[in-house]
């Protein structure tokens, strides 16, 4: 500690402090968040700590412990051993400030001489698995009672029981986990599931997926959700915050056509991907109030910045919702055309009886788009609604219907 002193003298007082025991003269009373609870007519400053003791204590009454003197004879095919090495690197990536167990070994104990401790922790743990039993002192735990808030009111609602076990336990544990347990999980669970691979990472998440993305784009796989996706996110690979609102702008449209048509129904993804590169959105379809027309829109801006946040849309919604005209749009003949229109749908069976379909409208914060050459492939042929736009350009269907049957 002597070199320490000289220049670190924070880090010195704190090696004192961890090596006396000593704790900060500024710490909180523990018990002060305790004054809450009920004890009855004991007042002493041990009756809380008897109320959670009681509490915690009650699932125990049904549970029968093991008799320690009991022996196991197994018979191993395949004898767990570990070795000195594993041992001294497990001790030295302990953390030195979890908290020990009932055997006061501290964590930072054991890292600071894990080259000493090493050998004889070798020792114990393969004789503990070559008679399959821990040492009894390692079976002991200190349950302490956390606050799930503070002040507690209802120790069985506002604590939880944290069991402190001692840290050669864990090891001994985390030796099983990592030869048994871990290669059993890992071989029913998909490895694109990055969340429960080890040592993967959303990054690594973000690039398989992009990678697999431009894989299926470069080899006409057609994998990617083209209907959905905002310019950037489809051009320049880039999905945000802002990219997923252009998305929720789609699965809005989709709602408002009774989930009866798909986004660009008819068009190929070539002409969508010029769709959305121009800004050619999604039109207003029969059953979209103007309102949540208007929400779309704004979701479907070319400028990511310029779009909703989705508390923003959160708060239209409701606000539209709770006003005074929202009791009756029940009672407006779009609303009434619904159930009628479904049933008409359901109904139909010579596909010629079909709905006009209209030219998309260019999104907010774009050039005037391209004029597209209409043919057969912008033609709509399925039970649906329609497309809109703001010349209210239709395209009459009947005349080249066959070409989709």
């Amino acid at each position: 500690m002597s070199p320490q002193s000289n220049y670190e003298p924070r880090k010195w007082w704190k090696e004192v402090k961890s090596l006396g025991g000593m704790q900060s003269a500024t710490r909180t009373d523990p018990t002060s968040v305790l004054k809450h609870i009920d004890t009855g007519p004991d007042s002493s400053r041990t009756a809380p700590a008897n109320v959670i003791n009681n509490a915690f204590l009650g699932p125990m009454n049904s549970f029968t412990p093991l008799d320690s003197g009991v022996s196991f004879a197994v018979q191993y095919t395949d004898r767990p051993t570990v070795t000195e090495f594993g041992v001294l690197k497990k001790v030295i990536a302990l953390n030195p400030t979890k908290a020990s167990g009932p055997n006061g070994v501290p964590a930072w104990l054991l890292k600071e001489n894990a080259d000493l401790l090493a050998p004889v922790v070798t020792d114990i743990l393969n004789s503990s698995y070559l008679e399959a039993r821990l040492p009894q002192s390692w079976k002991l735990a200190n349950v302490v009672p956390i606050p799930e808030q503070t002040p507690v009111y209802d120790v069985n609602k506002h604590r939880r029981p944290i069991s402190l076990a001692p840290v050669l336990s864990k090891l001994a544990e985390d030796f099983v986990v990592d030869r048994y347990v871990k290669p059993a999980v890992l071989a029913k669970v998909d490895p694109r599931q990055f969340g429960t691979v080890p040592g993967s990472s959303t990054t690594e998440a973000l690039i398989s997926m992009t990678h697999a993305w431009y894989s299926a784009t470069d080899e006409g796989r057609g994998l990617l959700p083209v209907r959905w996706m905002a310019p950037e996110a489809l051009f320049s690979g880039k999905f945000s915050l802002e990219s997923d609102v252009y998305s929720f702008g789609v699965l809005l449209w989709e709602i408002f056509t009774l989930a009866l048509q798909q986004p660009y129904y008819g068009y190929s993804v070539e002409e969508v991907i010029k769709f959305i590169e121009e800004g050619v959105h999604l039109g207003q379809t029969d059953y979209c109030p103007n309102h949540v027309f208007e929400i779309m829109k704004s979701c479907w801006n070319q400028e990511a910045s310029q779009r909703p946040k989705f508390t923003q849309i959160m708060a239209q919604l409701k606000m539209e919702m709770t006003s005074d005209g929202y009791d009756s749009l029940h009672q407006e003949p779009m609303y009434q055309r619904i159930t009628n229109q479904i049933i008409e749908l359901n109904e139909v069976t010579n596909p010629t009886h079909q709905a006009t379909l209209k030219i998309s409208q260019q999104a907010p914060g774009t050039p005037p788009p391209a004029i597209h050459q209409h043919g057969p492939t912008y033609e709509n042929i399925a039970r649906k609604l329609s497309f809109h736009s703001d010349e209210e350009e239709s395209i009459n269907q009947s005349s080249s219907i066959n070409h989709f049957i």
